[in-house]
């Protein structure tokens, strides 16, 4: 699991917490946002998996070129722990 921070100035956050949302549930745990005086701390877990999606998203926006940037974290743990919806099981005739 890594975390993905993302700090942009408040001009930017809207448009790129909306981006983020999209992804929200299958691909993002925890999307929350941050206010500071000049800037958004918006932060969310990801699978591995999504990572790159999620990163070159944020680079169609210019985010961390043109404005804000990005830190991405190897977390070791979560308590609890993030799971995803176990899928159906399939019935059989």
């Amino acid at each position: 699991m890594k975390l993905v921070s993302v700090l942009v100035p408040h001009a930017h956050a809207d448009e790129v917490y909306n981006a983020i949302e999209k992804l929200h549930g299958e691909k993002v745990f925890g999307l929350c946002s941050l206010l500071g005086r000049d800037n958004v701390l918006i932060s969310g877990k990801c699978t591995p998996k999504y990572l790159q999606t999620m990163l070159d998203g944020l680079h169609d926006m210019d985010v961390g070129v043109k404005f804000g940037s990005i830190d991405v974290v190897e977390l070791q743990t979560t308590i609890p722990q993030v799971r995803k919806e176990p899928k159906k099981k399939r019935e059989y005739k």
